[in-house]
C-alpha cells in the first residue's frame, strides 16, 4: 500500500489564504501534468482546526517539492466519509475509494 500525505492548516493559515494558495498551486501542477488519474487532493469534511488536506500517493510524486514547502507529512489513507474531493478527476472518489463505496451499499 502506498503512502498518503496530509497538510494541516491552522485558523491563521486559513485567514492568511494559505489553503487557497495550496489548492491553486496544486491545481496548476495537476493541469500542467495532464490531470493524472492517480493524483488528487481531498479536504477533510470536519471543519474544526486543524483543517486537513489529503494528497494521494500520485499527487505527492507529482507535487513533492510544493507539498514539502507546505509541511506535508505521511498519514493513513482517510476514510471515504471523512473527505470531499477538491482537485482531481471527476471519478476520483470511485478510483481511490471504490472498495469503501461498495461496502457502504
Amino acid at each position: 500500500m502506498e503512502t498518503w500525505y496530509k497538510v494541516e492548516l491552522s485558523v491563521a493559515d486559513i485567514r492568511n489564504r494559505k489553503g487557497v494558495l495550496l489548492q491553486d498551486e496544486f491545481t496548476a501542477l495537476f493541469r500542467a501534468n495532464g490531470a493524472p488519474k492517480d493524483a488528487a487532493m481531498f479536504d477533510k469534511v470536519d471543519d474544526t482546526p486543524p483543517f486537513t488536506c489529503f494528497f494521494t500517493p500520485g499527487a505527492y510524486r507529482m507535487a513533492e517539492l510544493m507539498l514539502r514547502d507546505y509541511g506535508a507529512t505521511e498519514c493513513n489513507k482517510p476514510l471515504v466519509h471523512e473527505v470531499v474531493l477538491v482537485v482531481g478527476n471527476s471519478d476520483a472518489m470511485r478510483f481511490f475509494f471504490a472498495f469503501s463505496l461498495m461496502s457502504q451499499n
